[in-house]
């Protein structure tokens, strides 16, 4: 019995280490280094899973505008410097959730991706600029089987 118990201490210990699901980041605009463009950096290094990969933001509605998207510049690197851009349209138009003055959303951008090469990608998204509105953008990587 005495040398199951550091065995067994061990194993658990080392399931407790297990890398998490989904991890995320949100950077405030008034924290970008770049002016309307936020930098993350994804790591798919795990051949073996599938990626999603979902922003979310808060838009305040200081001016009482109505926005029902945002376009959106997502750049990407690969590991090796090769990179992609492509232009899309953020949907806003139905918030997760309302305060008195903000609104949240949550913008699905990829599922299910299998990247070109495995490793820490570089992505940005950059805003157009005069968008006082927008709080900050985060980003969500999480792992599929």
């Amino acid at each position: 019995m005495k040398r199951i118990l550091p065995v067994l201490t061990v194993i658990l210990a080392a399931a407790a280490c297990s890398r998490p699901v989904s991890v995320e980041k949100f950077i405030k605009a008034s924290d970008c280094p770049v002016p309307d463009r936020y930098d993350f950096v994804l790591d798919m290094a795990d051949t073996l899973v599938s990626y999603d990969i979902t922003f979310y933001t808060r838009l305040s509605r200081g001016d009482g505008s109505l926005l029902l998207s945002i376009p959106l510049t997502v750049s990407a690197t690969s590991p090796s410097g090769k990179l992609y851009s492509e232009d899309v349209w953020a949907d806003v138009s139905s918030p997760e959730s309302v305060g008195h003055f903000d609104r949240d959303f949550i913008i699905p951008y990829r599922s299910e991706v299998r990247p070109a090469e495995a490793g820490e990608w570089k992505l940005s998204v950059t805003v157009p600029s005069g968008m006082d509105c927008l709080g900050g953008v985060g980003c969500i990587l999480k792992r599929r089987k």
